[in-house]
């Protein structure tokens, strides 16, 4: 019960009406709670198990009755076989609704399988009663075959599961009534525990109020009466969390601290000495640094005006290359215009060259059609004897002209070719050459966007030097006065050392355990 003793006895007085509430309370709970369950489970005998047993004992009757029906329909006359064929239709359609009933109902797996094969057996009985019945009006014996055959014998098989269904179905009711029976005695077993637990608790709790009010109320008192002695080393205890803790908790904390107080203020006293002898020391110290510092400052500020003047100086060069890689990179721009007028051209001579090819393909053909005209005209010559050898000599000097012309296309038509190699090879050169003057420009582009870069970095560089030479001068002043503050701090140091050596004799009145 030691965790019962953190609470407060006005928090154990409520606690304790609460438990005896929360336990009545609890004993009717369960006890309603029980009447509840036992009430469902009865409601699911009737509602489910009953109901189900009901339903199968249902089906058993009708199928009997349906096999009742089917031997009367083959024996009696023909004029009555409408009425026991509307009866069994209606029992066909009951058994329907009593089969979509039950179905869902059925949670097992035993009594799933039974009713899927209850359903088949009845189907296979179906189809052979309708098989016999159609036969019966056309072909009498063969339809009473097929009863002895086909229909009884399914009416038997069909008894099979639905007597094995309605077993098992009336096993279940009784199991679920044993159940219920077992149920009702644990919940009175329950009752009667929560009852006893009540009781047990009722009385530890009533113990435990008497020794959470006495045992703390009668170590206070000591505890007073030796505060009051002027004795501060009594251990004082604390368990647990309510009135009369708390009150030794403050007991505990005033001689805690009243003790803690003393002892604090003798370690200080030794220690702040030692802190004013120490502070002297540093002074001398630092008054020395102080006045290093203040030439190093000095020099510092002269170091930092040269660096001033090369930012400056390189800031200065740093505009006028990037002045001059603008102008490189317009003279580039202006060769490379160039480049592509002369690459233009030599596509314009090739061009031309390539129709003057066409023209000395022309007369190529000229000739040799003019040469088949002169043999003609020889052959006709040669035919006409004296009267044409006029004739043939002007036809041959024509053939000799013709072949001098297909000569002469000829030559100008390697020449041609050579030249448009050439030129094929010069415009290559020429956009070779152009590419790599575009690059030469993008090259300068870049540079000269390096410059403008690092023109950009010398003015923050040179901002930046500014700031550093105003904050040089700055600590400079805060330096003189650091010298200031020195000699004022060791005319303090001396007064405090001063105070201290009064302190320690008042301390020295008091007497500590």
């Amino acid at each position: 019960m030691q965790w019962f003793n953190r609470f407060s006895i006005k928090s154990r007085l409520i606690a304790s009406f609460l438990v005896l509430f929360a336990m009545l309370a609890t004993v009717v709970g369960v006890a309603w709670l029980n009447n509840a369950r036992s009430q469902v489970a009865v409601k699911g005998i009737v509602e489910q198990d009953m109901v189900k047993l009901e339903l199968v004992a249902e089906i058993d009757s009708m199928t009997k009755a349906n096999a009742r029906n089917t031997l009367e329909l083959f024996v009696i006359e023909p004029s009555a076989r409408p009425a026991v064929r509307a009866r069994m239709g209606t029992l066909r359609k009951q058994l329907d609704e009593l089969f979509q009933r039950l179905e869902p109902m059925l949670q097992s797996n035993e009594g799933r399988a039974l009713f899927v094969e209850m359903r088949t057996r009845r189907l296979a009985y179906v189809a052979a009663f309708i098989a016999a019945a159609d036969m019966l009006e056309s072909d009498a014996a063969a339809a009473n075959q097929l009863l002895t055959q086909k229909v009884l014998p399914a009416i038997d098989a069909l008894a099979q599961p639905i007597t094995q269904l309605k077993a098992l179905q009336l096993k279940i009711a009784n199991a679920s009534g044993s159940r219920l029976e077992a149920q009702m005695q644990r919940q009175n077993q329950i009752n009667l525990a929560i009852g006893a637990v009540a009781v047990i608790l009722v009385v530890v709790l009533a113990g435990s109020l008497v020794r959470a009010i006495m045992q703390p109320l009668e170590h206070a008192m000591k505890v007073a009466a030796t505060v009051a002695q002027g004795d501060l080393t009594l251990p004082i205890r604390t368990d647990g969390d309510h009135e009369f803790t708390r009150l030794l908790e403050s007991l505990k904390a005033m001689q805690s601290h009243l003790s803690a107080t003393l002892m604090r203020v003798q370690e200080n006293t030794t220690e702040v000495a030692s802190a004013s002898s120490q502070i002297a020391a540093a002074n001398l110290d630092l008054s020395a640094r102080t006045e290093a510092q203040a030439s190093s400052l000095e020099q510092t500020a002269a170091s930092m005006e040269q660096i001033t003047a090369s930012v400056q100086s390189n800031q200065q060069m740093t505009q006028t290359a990037n002045q001059l890689s603008a102008t490189a990179a317009k003279h580039a721009k202006d060769v490379g215009e160039r480049v592509q007028e002369v690459v233009g051209m030599i596509r314009d001579l090739h061009e031309s060259s390539q129709r003057i090819r066409d023209i000395t393909s022309v007369i190529d053909g000229i000739a040799f059609q003019t040469n088949i005209l002169a043999l003609n005209a020889a052959v006709e010559a040669a035919r006409a004897g004296e009267q044409g050898r006029g004739f043939a000599v002007v036809a041959a000097e024509v053939r000799s002209l013709a072949k001098r012309s297909a000569e002469a296309a000829q030559e100008i038509k390697t020449i041609i070719q050579t030249n448009t190699e050439k030129m094929d090879a010069g415009t290559e050169l020429a956009e070779k050459a152009g590419t790599a003057v575009q690059e030469v420009v993008t090259s300068i582009e870049r540079v000269n966007a390096t410059a403008a870069d690092v023109a950009v970095a010398s003015r923050e560089q040179s901002d930046g030097i500014d700031q550093i030479s105003q904050a040089v001068m700055q600590l400079d002043q805060a330096t003189q006065q650091n010298a200031a503050l020195v000699e004022e701090t060791s005319a303090a140091t001396s007064n405090l050392d001063d105070q201290v050596q009064s302190l320690k004799q008042q301390i020295s009145r008091f007497r500590l355990a």
